[in-house]
């Protein structure tokens, strides 16, 4: 698996852009805003958040959110 993160392509971003829509996701989703920061980025750029949270996943299945994210499977 670890052979495989390290193929996945990966991109560091300045968060500021995001933090606004971060903190209104934060706020709608009743979720913290550092998992929103990861959130607001796959939106902008129509993808998705992998997680291991499965809180956080379930909130993926939201119309709203569009499968934006994604549970971490074993």
């Amino acid at each position: 698996m670890l052979n495989e993160l390290q193929k996945a392509p990966v991109a560091s971003v300045p968060i500021g852009q995001y933090a606004d829509v971060a903190l209104a996701l934060a706020g709608e989703l009743a979720h913290p805003v550092y998992d929103c920061l990861y959130l607001a980025v796959a939106v902008a750029n129509q993808t998705h958040v992998v997680t291991a949270d499965r809180r956080f996943a379930a909130l993926g299945n939201s119309v709203r959110m569009n499968d934006r994210i994604r549970l971490l499977a074993a």
